[in-house]
């Protein structure tokens, strides 16, 4: 899996729940439609291999890839948040908060290689 398309799932995260949430209460009051209950079961999936990708990360990390790109917030914001959690003295510049999103995406983009070699039994 690619960056772009590791961004891309980060970015639809709370879509999926908003959709899992939807289907979900869907199914529970009309019964199961297959169809239905394949949509759900194939969200639901994408739902638990981006909050895996989130263990994944320290939380500098995870906090930075939260708020960049699942909430949709600023990377000037994030600064200021890292300024009001922990004072002056840990406040992080642009260029840290970016070189953490890099990081983050790179250990994702390493999870996942591995995780395809895991499935084809290519790792002993």
């Amino acid at each position: 899996m690619e960056e772009a398309e590791i961004k891309d799932l980060l970015s639809r995260k709370r879509q999926y729940e908003a959709e899992y949430k939807f289907l979900s209460d869907l199914l529970e009051k009309s019964g199961a439609e297959e169809r239905i209950a394949q949509e759900a079961a194939e969200i639901k999936s994408k739902i638990t291999r981006i909050n895996l990708w989130l263990e994944l990360l320290p939380e500098d990390e995870a906090i930075v890839i939260t708020r960049h790109l699942v909430d949709g917030i600023d990377v000037p914001r994030i600064m200021l948040e890292y300024e009001k959690k922990w004072s002056s003295e840990f406040a992080k510049t642009e260029r840290t908060i970016k070189m953490y999103q890099s990081r983050a995406l790179k250990r994702i983009v390493e999870f996942e290689k591995r995780m395809q070699a895991v499935k084809k039994g290519e790792v002993k």
